[in-house]
């Protein structure tokens, strides 16, 4: 009859409960660690995620930085020639004012050669704004194939 015996029950009782409180401790445990692992995965992931977009930020900045510079540089240089062009412009407008002036007092030899240079430099005029009509042409050109094969990828800041 040892097996009505209540302490033995008790005892019993205890080392299931003690079981059951250790597996539900165990299994708690393993959980947590499961957690932990997939939190510092997820940390990891997402740290690598951040400095290649950070790295790319980086890259388009500089991108930028460059193509702003070399756009200073050209912007520079057409200014330059602008004045210088102004000042030649400026340097015929008061040849050809003096031209002008001398016409009447001139003999024929004299506005036959004065002719023939202006004929030259019509032409020499003529073929500049041509090529520099091509090369307008040219550059638009361009300018649409870069932009048509520029990558179009969505950006958060402008919605494209």
């Amino acid at each position: 009859m040892s097996w009505l015996n209540p302490y033995r029950w008790l005892l019993a009782g205890g080392l299931i409960a003690a079981l059951v409180l250790g597996y539900f401790a165990w299994a708690d445990h393993i959980g947590d660690t499961r957690e932990a692992t997939v939190r510092a995965e997820y940390m990891a992931a997402a740290l690598v995620a951040s400095e290649a977009a950070r790295a790319k930020e980086s890259a388009w900045q500089t991108q930028i930085k460059k193509a702003q510079d070399e756009a200073t540089k050209r912007q520079t240089k057409l200014a330059a020639d602008a004045a210088a062009l102004r000042t030649e412009r400026n340097g015929l407008r008061d040849d050809l004012a003096t031209v002008r002036a001398s016409v009447p007092g001139l003999t024929r030899a004299a506005l036959e050669q004065y002719a023939n240079a202006s004929a030259v430099v019509f032409d020499h005029c003529v073929r500049e704004y041509s090529g520099l009509a091509q090369d307008a042409d040219r550059l638009a050109t361009e300018r649409q194939t870069l932009i048509d094969g520029w990558p179009k990828e969505r950006t958060p800041q402008t919605g494209n």
